[in-house]
């Protein structure tokens, strides 16, 4: 009797059939769609989930097919497509039907511009080292002084009281303090003053920035802000703790070893102390009572280490160590 037997498809021919359908809807309209990209996108995070590594996963997408076509042939592109899935997963209050583009990497670009709350701002590249040699350098600035500390808190002082600060060569005769130093001292002041009038611009066009942003039905609310943020203390916290476990492990390895160090050593010294005591051996201790047996037939070379020995324990049997 034949038994047919169906064989189910794998989760991997499941992703395969998402993405290729993807590719296909993706294809078909003019403009593509969004929800093909992101269907696409869940495939391929699916079969990636699948394989062990990425050149595994890579063999995959290549034998089914699944970089055929624009954009799908660029490995960029397959790969924002993805973390565009990651990051709507994380942030699902996202709507992208008021993104005009449909290129992953458009969309990506699209996202950071409307939702840059979501993304955590880039580290500023280090400055490279001046490879020029030939290129002349930039004079620095003249060290400040004590007389230059001393004028700047004038400066501070007579500002605060609201005082009118005279010509700087008279200021600095009414200070007592030399005319260059209190150059040196209002430039100082006046870039204080400044760089304060710039801060308090950039939060005043914050605020206002984060109001326009929250109050959009479609921008990020602050539920979802307050949500990223407690994460990012959860994952602190827990890397702390994993610090802090570790220090405690090392600690009681620490403390081990020393005692077992400790024990052996004591137990050293324990041998040692018995040995001390130990007047004779064995083999000592019979050939003394061969000599002093009252049926003595010891020889004369017996009886002349029998003496040897108590020669040498003469100090310790009369009591002198």
């Amino acid at each position: 009797m034949t038994v047919n037997v169906t064989q189910l498809p794998t989760a991997l021919d499941r992703a395969v059939q998402r993405a290729q359908t993807a590719m296909a809807t993706y294809a078909k309209h003019q403009h593509g769609t969004l929800s093909a990209v992101l269907d696409y996108a869940k495939a391929l995070q699916e079969g990636r989930n699948l394989h062990k590594s990425n050149k595994a996963f890579g063999r995959w997408v290549v034998e089914n097919e699944l970089n055929v076509g624009d954009p799908w042939n660029d490995a960029s592109e397959r790969s924002k497509a993805m973390q565009l899935v990651s990051i709507l997963g994380n942030l699902p209050k996202i709507d992208l039907t008021e993104c005009p583009n449909t290129r992953p990497s458009n969309i990506m670009k699209w996202l950071r511009v409307e939702y840059s709350e979501a993304f955590e701002p880039k580290d500023p590249r280090p400055e490279r080292p001046r490879k020029n040699k030939a290129e002349p350098r930039k004079p620095e600035a003249a060290p400040e002084t004590p007389q230059t500390d001393a004028a700047y808190a004038k400066i501070v002082e007579w500002k605060t009281a609201g005082r009118e600060i005279p010509g700087k060569k008279e200021f600095a005769k009414l200070i007592g303090i030399s005319h260059m130093a209190v150059e040196k001292a209002w430039d100082r002041w006046r870039q204080d003053q400044e760089r304060e009038a710039d801060a308090k611009a950039k939060e005043d066009a914050l605020l206002v920035t984060s109001e326009e942003k929250f109050s959009g039905k479609s921008k990020l609310t602050i539920a979802d802000a307050i949500r990223i943020h407690t994460a990012r203390l959860d994952k602190a916290f827990e890397q702390k703790v994993a610090v802090e476990v570790r220090r405690h492990i090392d600690a009681a390895d620490d403390t081990t070893r020393k005692d077992n160090s400790r024990l052996r050593k004591e137990n050293m010294q324990l041998t040692m102390l018995l040995q001390q005591k130990m007047l004779f051996t064995a083999d000592e201790f019979k050939t003394i009572m061969r000599c002093l047996h009252p049926d003595n037939s010891a020889s004369a070379e017996v009886r002349a280490r029998a003496f040897d020995l108590f020669v040498k324990k003469e100090q310790r049997l009369i009591g002198r160590i």
